[in-house]
């Protein structure tokens, strides 16, 4: 009863609505995928995938953002601060540059905290 009162607390501590678990032995598949809002349905908008050699690798995005931003909802953008690292498929610039294009201006304030989550995302990435 322990684990399930911790996993309680963890889903009120970061504001999450809903968590799931989920493995496939066959592919040794072993996610977890938390939702902070089902409001607009069900769908996981913005889910990224990436594989890792070992659990350890894995970036602890949520914690971080909790951290260092004390926001857990841009744990998404470090997740694609590192994809941008790592691929190089896009600029750091251009994914700031398509914010201001996509967000409303009512919402550019979030900009600057996204930017920092990027960084971080980035940083972490140089390191892997």
């Amino acid at each position: 009863m322990q684990i399930i009162a911790s996993i309680f607390e963890y889903l009120e501590k970061y504001d999450y609505e809903q968590l799931v678990m989920c493995q496939d032995q066959t592919s040794g598949l072993k996610a977890i995928i938390c939702i902070h809002d089902t409001t607009l349905g069900p769908a996981l908008g913005g889910t990224r995938m990436w594989n890792y050699d070992c659990e350890e690798d894995a970036i602890p995005a949520t914690e971080l953002a909790n951290e260092k931003l004390k926001n857990s909802r841009v744990a998404n953008m470090i997740i694609l601060g590192a994809f941008v690292e790592l691929t190089g498929a896009v600029t750091l610039e251009s994914v700031v540059g398509a914010l201001k294009k996509v967000l409303p201006d009512y919402r550019h304030n979030l900009i600057p905290l996204n930017r920092q989550a990027l960084e971080i995302g980035i940083e972490l990435a140089k390191g892997i």
